[in-house]
């Protein structure tokens, strides 16, 4: 301690000496940040969570450093990762889910690499569209610092409650019908047409669709504090309908289904009332005009936005079901010669994006795609995509293992909600939902019992026993 306090103490000397006092400064402020998150790692991962996936955009979060643009979630994520490393509270990889994750991350390297040795792409390019993986590395923060059910719990209701504000402020945000907020990227709020209300995808937007069904199960089972959960659902229920992502209400139907089916009956009779009230509510503030009036109720665009789920046919013709026809057909022929390896993330697999109008109108090359399984193919090549997939499919089998408790199973329909969406939407590329579902993973495999709880399934009996 006396050496670090002379090293900082010989730092702001030097600074100051040499005029470049507030870089000197800066560095003595990371020093000291980097050290608090070192000493208090579950604090750290609730600042983490609140830079990747809180109410403001990671975007705002940013600092250029040896010139290289940093993001605020990485630097700390890099914090816990090293922590998780040197001085875990438990040693473990993760087990096949972790092994799998390993390999994907390592095969996403080596095409990177090879991408940028074939001169491909840049090396700023590559690193561009490959670091969002690196927050995949919160898996192994939350099972090597935080294995307990103390700790998870702390870990899951920072997400629940981040998700609750991205409501609330996604909400307010929406109903104010102005795109130029810090909350969220513009290219994530646009106005639904022939009205003010926006269409707004809050950071917090992935933790609140992976943890609802966690903060339902607290709440039936009277899980302390009761009160704030009780605040929290609504507010995780709107922030999944302000975004108006179509995909998502049908996954949470399709998961409704498989909670009323695996939480039992105490939690089914209580769910299915909650859920008649909710909806009652929700349906009142879309219908009833707001203090009398007769103008249309500002929420209405939802109910808009929902009654296209019963027209099948006008969904495929729209705008956005031919933008990905689109993209799945240049990323298939590009996809299929490069079947080995993949192509490398920030490389043109064909498909562009034009902008602007008339005769200023411009062309650049779409380097991602909506199909995330696709997406990966192309980046990755089958191994990329299969040790991906094998990475889902260990987690889930992880969720619903013998012996687990309910929250692994809730988090478990989590992961199965968010990888059917990755079917028509960023969830893989995107560090609000890569924390997300890194934090449903990690914390499903450390709610794992033991082997020496497992129970003694169809095991042989000793001979002295059957006799």
């Amino acid at each position: 301690m006396v050496g670090a306090a002379l090293l900082v103490e010989v730092v702001i000397g030097v600074g100051v000496a040499s005029s470049h006092s507030k870089y000197a400064i800066g560095l003595v402020a990371a020093v000291v940040v980097c050290w608090l998150i070192w000493s208090f790692p579950l604090a750290g991962c609730a600042v983490y969570m609140f830079l990747a996936a809180g109410i403001v955009d990671s975007g705002h979060y940013v600092f250029v450093a040896a010139g290289r643009t940093l993001y605020g979630h990485e630097v700390v994520l890099a914090v816990l990762l090293l922590r998780a490393i040197l001085r875990p509270r438990r040693r473990t990889m993760g087990g096949s889910a972790g092994a799998a994750l390993a390999a994907f991350l390592a095969i996403l390297l080596f095409s990177t690499a090879l991408a940028v040795e074939a001169h491909t792409t840049t090396l700023n390019n590559a690193i561009t569209w490959g670091r969002v993986f690196f927050v995949m590395t919160y898996f192994w923060v939350v099972v090597r610092l935080a294995p307990d059910r103390r700790r998870l719990g702390i870990l899951l209701a920072t997400g629940i409650v981040l998700g609750a504000l991205s409501g609330v402020v996604g909400l307010a945000v929406a109903l104010s019908g102005d795109a130029n907020t810090i909350f969220q990227a513009s290219g994530n709020m646009v106005n639904t047409p022939g009205t003010s209300f926006l269409r707004v995808r809050m950071p917090g937007l992935g933790l609140a669709f992976m943890l609802l069904w966690v903060l339902v199960v607290w709440l039936i089972r009277n899980r302390r504090p009761h009160r704030l959960w009780l605040i929290c659902l609504p507010w995780l229920v709107i922030v999944i309908l302000i975004s108006q992502n179509r995909n998502m209400w049908v996954v949470d139907v399709f998961s409704l289904v498989l909670v009323m089916l695996i939480a039992g009956p105490r939690v089914r009779g209580r769910l299915i009332m909650a859920l008649v009230a909710l909806v009652a509510a929700i349906a009142v503030l879309i219908v009833v005009p707001p203090g009398g009036s007769t103008a249309p109720s500002p929420l209405a665009p939802l109910a808009t936005r929902a009654s296209t789920l019963l027209n099948p046919k006008a969904v495929q013709g729209s705008s956005s079901a031919s933008d990905r026809d689109y993209e799945d057909q240049q990323g298939w022929a590009t996809a299929k010669h490069n079947l080995a390896i993949g192509i490398g993330p920030g490389v043109s697999y064909g498909a562009i994006i034009a902008t602007g109008s008339g005769n200023l109108v411009s062309y650049t090359a779409r380097l991602f795609l909506q199909n995330q399984y696709l997406y990966l193919l192309v980046i990755t090549g089958i191994p990329g995509v299969a040790a991906w997939i094998l990475f889902l499919l260990m987690t889930i089998r992880n969720a619903f293992m013998v012996g687990v408790p309910i929250e692994s199973k809730m988090l478990g329909i989590g992961v199965l909600g968010l990888s059917l969406t990755a079917i028509v939407m960023l969830s893989f590329t995107d560090a609000a939902y890569l924390t997300a579902l890194s934090l449903s993973a990690g914390a499903i495999f450390a709610l794992r019992p033991a082997a020496d709880q497992l129970p003694q399934v169809g095991l042989a009996q000793p001979a002295a026993s059957r006799a």
